[in-house]
């Protein structure tokens, strides 16, 4: 039976044809020779290592863009409450300011009503 017989799964290596996993009746020295040879396999090996790589470059890159984001969100969220707060001074010093006008206006022109 040929390999190509064996399984119809491609291959992950770049000049087999057969599954990645060997039948049980070859050795895996056989399962090598018959993918091209070991060069085939440190050429597989190799480019895997290479696609981790840039996967893992990708990731970081992704993970930082994600700290990037994260740590801008939380900048103009901290602007947003410190804003927030002015304005709330702001409106206190305003309703004081209101309080102490009708205090003065009551004592100018009393409300009716009261006596």
């Amino acid at each position: 039976m040929t390999k190509s017989n064996c399984d119809n799964t491609p291959s992950p290596f770049p000049s087999g044809s057969a599954s990645a996993s060997p039948p049980s009746r070859f050795s895996w020295w056989q399962w090598i020779k018959s993918y091209g040879g070991l060069s085939d396999l440190k050429k597989y090996n190799a480019a895997m290592r290479k696609l981790n790589e840039e996967a893992r470059k990708r990731h970081e890159e992704w993970l930082k863009n994600e700290l990037r984001l994260e740590e801008e969100a939380e900048r103009q969220h901290e602007e947003w409450l410190k804003n927030n707060q002015k304005q709330i001074d702001e409106l206190k010093r305003q309703n004081a300011r209101l309080a102490e006008l009708e205090l003065k206006l009551d004592t100018v022109l009393p409300r009716s009503g009261t006596s």
